[in-house]
């Protein structure tokens, strides 16, 4: 029995060695897999823009409780001119704009340029005259204002904060425009709507 047993073992050994055995596979490399790149955090910049076009559109929607959502507990402090007055501006309350669509209460924002005549109206009244008619075509200016012919203390009172400058010409015969500035504070990775610098240039 033993050397039955050896010559099948030799028969098999020479079965998987010899001619026409199939070659040996080496084992595949497994693919290596780079983790997805992080995407590059948006800017200061970037992310004002976004918000301003997000104000603007809620203002044209008219969804004021929405437009609220974006202002602190302390309120937006509106001036009506490229000249803020920290202690006499007027300031609205989140509530007072959450429910502009109801409230007729009349505010004074300031003088209208060139007849000097008080500047009042309702909350309402004031974003829909002001922010909501900026459409793309406006000239959105970062930490800056396009036109520079009024004096402005934005920068000096509002150290740290991001603005935008919503420059909209009026068109037509006279060389008439409005500026919105829509005021931001950065909180973490938000950002907070404080303020609305107008201004306007009426020949």
């Amino acid at each position: 029995m033993i050397r039955p047993l050896l010559f099948s073992f030799a028969a098999l050994s020479t079965a998987c060695t010899g001619p026409g055995a199939p070659e040996p596979v080496a084992p595949e490399t497994p693919a290596v897999v780079s983790p997805p790149e992080t995407p590059p955090a948006p800017s200061a910049e970037s992310r004002a823009l976004e918000l301003t076009d997000r104000l603007i559109t809620l203002s044209q929607a008219q969804d004021w409780a929405a437009l609220a959502a974006y202002i602190p507990a302390e309120g937006l402090r509106v001036s009506g001119s490229s000249l803020v007055r920290p202690e006499s501006d007027p300031v609205l309350s989140p509530a007072a704009v959450a429910g502009a669509a109801t409230d007729t209460t009349v505010y004074r924002w300031g003088e209208r340029p060139g007849s000097g005549l008080p500047w009042e109206s309702s909350v309402a009244a004031l974003l829909g005259d002001t922010l909501a008619p900026n459409t793309p075509a406006a000239i959105r200016t970062v930490n800056g204002r396009h036109d520079t012919s009024h004096s402005s203390n934005l920068a000096a009172v509002y150290v740290g904060h991001t603005w935008v400058d919503l420059h909209l010409p009026a068109g037509g015969e006279f060389p008439a425009w409005q500026s919105a500035v829509v005021v931001f504070r950065p909180e973490g990775d938000e950002l907070r709507w404080v303020a609305l610098v107008l201004d306007r240039w009426i020949p």
